[in-house]
């Protein structure tokens, strides 16, 4: 997808504007795509969607940059630099999600408990 709005943008928008998008379009599926394939939690949609952007907003900030400096500063091939990027921000976005978005807490116990009686 990312390739692919390059070309069709690229005349239009500057590379960070189409990288805003088109991270945008796939937090938004890889959200979907952890929470119910990967990780099948529970929790709430609207908190799980907010740390998802948390983690894959640092994802994202990373390979923007890297993708900016190889692309116009270095000056490698879009698609070269994108396959690089990519790589590390797959492994840097999933143990964030790991640990942070999805992670299954023992805290939730304290729901669950919040109507017991105080002893």
């Amino acid at each position: 997808m990312s390739l692919g709005l390059y070309h069709v943008l690229s005349a239009h928008l500057h590379i960070v504007i189409i990288g805003i998008i088109v991270n945008v379009i796939c937090i938004t599926m890889s959200f979907a795509t952890y929470k119910l394939v990967v990780f099948k939690t529970h929790g709430n949609w609207i908190k799980e969607y907010a740390r998802c952007y948390v983690v894959y907003g640092g994802s994202a900030a990373f390979s923007i940059a890297c993708l900016w400096l190889l692309v116009n500063g270095l000056h490698i091939p879009y698609w070269v630099a994108q396959g690089a990027v990519l790589v590390a921000s797959v492994a840097i976005s999933y143990v964030g999600h790991a640990r942070f978005t999805f992670r299954k807490r023992h805290a939730d116990d304290s729901e669950r408990n919040a109507y017991a009686p105080d002893v």
